[in-house]
């Protein structure tokens, strides 16, 4: 990713669905980075490669602030929800960016980037 001058933004998640895990022959969520060259804001257009696998709506989240790491201040919903700035919901586009090898694993997905092709952004929603 380095080389190739693209900017991480975060994470995304696939298969995290049993039922997309076992199509997409993955043995759980695979995590790959969310890349702000394929993050496609409000009107941007974008063309389809071959290699679309489908597509899933999930949620972004941008933390505000770090979660609690001591004994004394576990990770609850309450602190989870104060450390969130805002959300959205957005559209992902999954997808292998080469042909070889054929064969689809957990492997293959994760060296793939995920198999995140292009997320579509929806709007912010704050708090």
């Amino acid at each position: 990713m380095r080389s190739l001058s693209w900017a991480q933004l975060g994470y995304s998640h696939v298969g995290t669905h049993s039922a997309v895990a076992r199509k997409l022959r993955l043995g759980g969520p695979v995590v790959g980075p969310l890349l702000r060259e394929a993050v496609l804001e409000d009107g941007e257009t974008y063309r389809l490669p071959r290699g679309m696998l489908g597509e899933g709506v999930g949620l972004t989240f941008l933390i505000g602030r770090s979660f609690a790491f001591t004994d004394e201040e576990g990770t609850t919903a309450r602190n989870a929800l104060g450390a969130c700035a805002a959300c959205r919901l957005d559209l992902h586009l999954i997808g292998r960016r080469t042909a070889l090898p054929s064969l689809l694993d957990d492997w293959v997905a994760t060296a793939d980037l995920g198999l995140e092709v292009a997320h579509r952004a929806g709007p912010w929603i704050d708090g």
